[in-house]
């Protein structure tokens, strides 16, 4: 509807320049100069309104008004510039050289450059319009993303905060350390620095957007010794092992998430233990667990749904759930 709109507008406009010049000047206006005059209008006004605005469309993909505002100006002027100019040529060259046979120097002339950059102006002077609707969208688009990121935060916070202030996690967590004070002295100080980690971890970067990779997995790791520690061999905990981009990124907490919805909606024993599997596959880490669901699990799904939100915002991407053959995968994207 709005590329209709914009099509008859600009035949419209195409139409009232030559008309003018027939209003204006009824005494020297005939049908041939109406005709030529808009057959100049109509290839100036299509060429470069559709022209100038499938270019600011395609700058506005290539260059973010929030975060590359300068290049996004100055690329604007200078293809608006050196396209109009060309159209300016191109047409100069159909009108003059091959409809009326004038030779081929007529285009680099006084006449024809001064008309060029008369053309140049003006079409700098509407391709603003583009780019300033280019720029209220994209001003417009952030505002919602950013209340949006506002939100998905505020929730991942209150999960965080939950989880610090979990009476059952912290109950089962001094639990173990008591015990293990008791019985072995030496995994009981291991036991306490890992704890202590997995809390400094959480309230360091649970505001954050992305942390790096390499500190999601060595936090990953702390949090499931102590699960371990606490299951021992009802849980069957492989990890695999890759070099890692010191660039790659990745949400924060979002390992945990996908370990405690393993945890939490699965039952295991020593007998019949719970197998949790955590790779990479293309640019994705997966978290992976062979279901043995709980008659009463509980939770909504909120962890997953909170986390999901999170990564399409920031990533761009979604996370996918993969359940089939008695396996679940979670997969979430990883940033290069």
């Amino acid at each position: 509807m709005e590329k209709r709109f914009y099509f008859i507008a600009l035949v419209i406009i195409a139409i009232l320049f030559p008309l003018s010049f027939v209003v204006f000047n009824p005494g020297g206006a005939s049908w041939e100069g109406f005709f030529n005059y808009l057959l100049w209008s109509m290839q100036y006004t299509l060429l470069l309104g559709f022209g100038n605005g499938y270019l600011s469309d395609r700058l506005n993909k290539k260059f973010s008004w929030m975060k590359q505002l300068k290049m996004r100006i100055f690329t604007g002027v200078i293809v608006t510039i050196g396209y109009s100019f060309l159209v300016a040529v191109f047409i100069a060259w159909i009108m003059l050289v091959l409809r009326r046979g004038m030779p081929i120097e007529v285009l680099w002339g006084d006449r024809s450059m001064s008309g060029y950059l008369e053309i140049i102006k003006w079409s700098l002077i509407i391709s603003l319009v583009f780019h300033l609707r280019g720029f209220i969208l994209a001003f417009k688009e952030q505002i919602k993303k950013n209340e949006a990121l506002k939100i998905a935060k505020l929730e991942s916070e209150v999960l965080a905060l939950q989880k610090q202030m979990d009476a059952h996690f912290l109950f089962n967590s001094l639990s173990v350390l008591k015990e293990l004070i008791y019985t072995d002295k030496e995994l009981a100080n291991e036991y306490l620095d890992r704890f202590a980690d997995v809390y400094r971890y959480i309230t360091q970067n649970n505001e954050k957007n992305l942390v790096k990779l390499k500190d999601e997995l060595e936090f990953a790791e702390k949090y499931l010794f102590m699960q371990e520690t606490r299951f021992e061999e009802a849980l069957d905990i492989q990890i695999e092992r890759k070099a890692i981009e010191a660039s790659q990124e990745i949400l924060p907490l979002s390992i945990q998430i996908g370990i405690e919805n393993a945890l939490r909606h699965n039952t295991f024993s020593m007998k019949n233990p719970l197998k949790i599997r955590i790779y990479f596959h293309q640019n994705n880490i997966v978290i992976e667990n062979n279901v043995q669901q709980r008659s009463d699990s509980s939770g909504t799904g909120i962890g997953l749904k909170n986390l999901n939100k999170r990564s399409e915002i920031i990533t761009k991407k979604s996370i996918k759930i993969i359940q089939e053959n008695g396996i679940f995968a979670l997969q979430i994207p990883l940033l290069p």
